[in-house]
């Protein structure tokens, strides 16, 4: 009887322990995710260097962030488009009250080498357009 409970107890704790092992995995690899994916939105690099660019007519009629996300990843100018959508949230370019961020619906040409931020700015009103 005490060498069954014995081995009960060392089960039970064996159970706990992986237990404990793989929600601590599964946090660490969350964890991993989000650092990588927070860490891209400030450093993501053009899709291509400036030697293998290309240009792109892109045109932009609705100016729903989710829409022009979806546009431009379409057209290869953005490796992700829920990062580029994440960074058009941030840039606030869609903010209606504000004409300096706004993006405008119209035809723009673009290159595979220009970053997100210029991505941006080329559909966004300027200070002297305002």
């Amino acid at each position: 009887m005490k060498l069954s409970k014995v081995a009960l107890r060392l089960l039970n704790i064996s159970i706990i322990a992986m237990v404990w092992l793989l929600a601590i995995l599964f946090l660490y690899r969350v964890g991993l995710y989000a650092y990588n994916f927070g860490y891209r939105v400030y450093t993501e690099p053009p899709m291509s260097s400036v030697e293998n660019s290309r240009d792109m007519l892109v045109t932009i009629n609705d100016t729903d962030l989710s829409t022009v996300a979806e546009i431009i990843y379409e057209k290869g100018l953005v490796d992700d488009q829920k990062l580029f959508y994440l960074q058009l949230l941030i840039s606030q370019a869609g903010v209606k009250d504000s004409d300096k961020n706004k993006i405008k619906a119209g035809v723009y040409t673009m290159n595979t080498a220009m970053t997100y931020k210029e991505i941006i700015a080329t559909m966004c009103y300027t200070e002297e357009e305002g």
